[in-house]
């Protein structure tokens, strides 16, 4: 299930489990409210990375990142729409 919408409220959720194949993650907060995420899903609201209303953060293997974690979130405020994406595959590198 690459793409798909996960409604994040004052509860935390997790977004994604882990998936030691996944290469690409992001999470784009099509909310009113700003969204903090999380590897830890203890004191996300605290301790979690914010996202605000309209704004988005990826991730890639290739550049570092942990996208295969399995990540939380929880909302500053109402109920809010995330959309999550995931990508698989082998890594294709381009040849120069």
């Amino acid at each position: 299930m690459p793409n798909r919408s996960v409604v994040v409220d004052t509860n935390t959720r997790q977004l994604c489990s882990y998936h030691p194949d996944r290469l690409t993650l992001e999470f784009y907060n099509n909310g009113a409210a700003t969204v903090f995420f999380s590897q830890d899903p203890q004191n996300v609201a605290a301790q979690g990375l914010p996202l605000a209303p309209g704004a988005s953060v990826s991730m890639a293997s290739i550049e570092g990142d942990e996208p295969y974690m399995a990540y939380h979130a929880v909302a500053a405020s109402g109920s809010n729409d995330v959309r999550v994406y995931e990508g698989y595959g082998p890594l294709k590198v381009k040849e120069a």
